[in-house]
């Protein structure tokens, strides 16, 4: 985060498409995403204000993105739900560091392998599933909706938003 407040100048195309050296003014408006390391979550409470006063103590901002998948949901796509009723927990009792969430979401759950291609199949896409991730596990819309709107209705009863 350091170096991303900083000027830098790298070699690159312009807007005209020429290759030049192109200079950045850097950005003080970053924020660390937390996924999770080593098997283990990091969106508790006691991780998030670890997190916030590592950040501080550095004169950086305090500002976290939770990743609701990867290790903060051990890896199990269905427990995203939990990752994000925590972390909505945590900003309805104050923790305004915590400015977003990532969430695994396709139109249907789950993950699938890509398909090798089979004698007799001229396309490959034929042999998958409509709307189902080729990467990591994920939420399905409607699982994915209910949970966006149920965050949604706690942070408007408390007030937090409109």
């Amino acid at each position: 985060m350091a170096a991303c407040h900083a000027s830098h100048s790298f070699v690159g195309i312009d807007e005209h498409g020429v290759t030049s050296v192109i200079r950045t003014t850097g950005n003080e408006d970053t924020h660390v995403v937390l996924r999770g390391g080593r098997n283990l979550p990091n969106y508790t409470k006691d991780c998030i204000q670890m997190s916030v006063e590592q950040l501080k103590d550095e004169g950086m901002l305090s500002s976290l993105v939770v990743d609701c998948s990867h290790a903060n949901s051990s890896k199990r796509f269905e427990r995203q739900v939990l990752v994000w009723n925590d972390i909505i927990g945590q900003r309805l009792e104050g923790n305004d560091n915590i400015i977003g969430a990532m969430v695994e979401s396709n139109i249907n759950e789950g993950s699938q392998p890509l398909p090798t291609p089979k004698e007799g199949v001229s396309d490959i896409r034929s042999l998958l599933q409509y709307g189902v991730s080729v990467t990591d596990g994920c939420l399905g819309w409607s699982a994915t909706e209910r949970m966006i709107l149920d965050g949604y209705e706690k942070m408007k009863a408390s007030g937090m938003i409109g």
